[in-house]
């Protein structure tokens, strides 16, 4: 998310009645292009899952200062 510009983030909550049989390409982190490209209507429509039970949306800005540092720890297995 790094950048100056805001970030618009939707979570859409489906019912799911039935066994999905997945068939979808998982998107690589990191794969914008492909990502600002997927369609919730067409999933939906695909998967029949109907309308959305839940939605939520939130706007997040990037800040330097915040970013976690996270160390490697080795351990021995015994």
């Amino acid at each position: 998310m790094e950048g100056k510009s805001i970030h618009r983030i939707v979570f859409l909550a489906y019912k799911q009645y039935l066994e999905l049989d997945f068939d979808e390409i998982l998107i690589p982190e990191g794969d914008n292009t492909r990502r600002t490209k997927f369609n919730c209507h067409r999933f939906a429509r695909k998967y029949a899952l109907g309308n959305p039970i839940a939605v939520n949306f939130y706007q997040a800005e990037w800040e330097w200062r915040w970013t976690p540092q996270f160390m490697s720890v080795e351990h021995e297995i015994e």
